[in-house]
């Protein structure tokens, strides 16, 4: 299966008002708004200038069929690299969300051996109701560190109960 991932563009934009459903927002508090699906869009494409992090599309063949990031955040005081991810119905229980995992697992990866001061740990907050995206999290050797309450959107003051999933990043 052809799966790779594409920088953040102005054309995933529509990609973005996909992923914007009910059913895709289930375990993260409803679809958003317009101007604030604008606005999100563009701290995506802002991600990579601002060094913190970097949003891409998960491409299956030339089709954009998910999203998938990397971004460093502070977590209990300690500096590190959260990611998320999600993909559009048709394309999930077909391991596009995995192989789309170990590609940004390998990107963050490549980031933390460039940088001795990048954090050394990829953590994943899926809300602890969310089974496809936890067995993702245990399928690509994240380690479940238990349950926690989790601001989401950041600086938004919104706790979801999530699990938190680490995976060590080598030195």
């Amino acid at each position: 299966m052809d799966v790779r991932l594409q920088p953040w563009s102005e054309s995933a934009l529509d990609l973005l008002r996909q992923l914007n459903t009910p059913q895709m927002r289930h375990h993260l508090g409803g679809p958003e708004p317009e101007e604030k699906l604008l606005v999100r869009h563009r701290r995506y494409l802002a991600m990579p200038e601002t060094g913190s992090g970097c949003m891409f599309a998960i491409l299956h063949g030339d089709e954009m069929v998910g999203s998938i990031a990397y971004q460093r955040r502070d977590w209990q005081g300690e500096q590190i690299y959260e990611a998320g991810w999600s993909v559009l119905p048709p394309y999930q229980g077909r391991g596009v969300a995995a192989r789309a995992g170990l590609a940004l697992i390998a990107i963050v990866g490549e980031i933390v051996a460039r940088d001795p001061g990048a954090p050394r740990g990829l953590h994943a907050f899926p809300s602890v109701d969310n089974g496809p995206s936890n067995a993702l999290c245990r399928r690509l050797g994240f380690t479940l560190l238990g349950a926690c309450d989790f601001e989401y959107p950041a600086g938004s003051g919104i706790l979801m109960r999530s699990n938190n999933w680490r995976l060590g990043l080598p030195t």
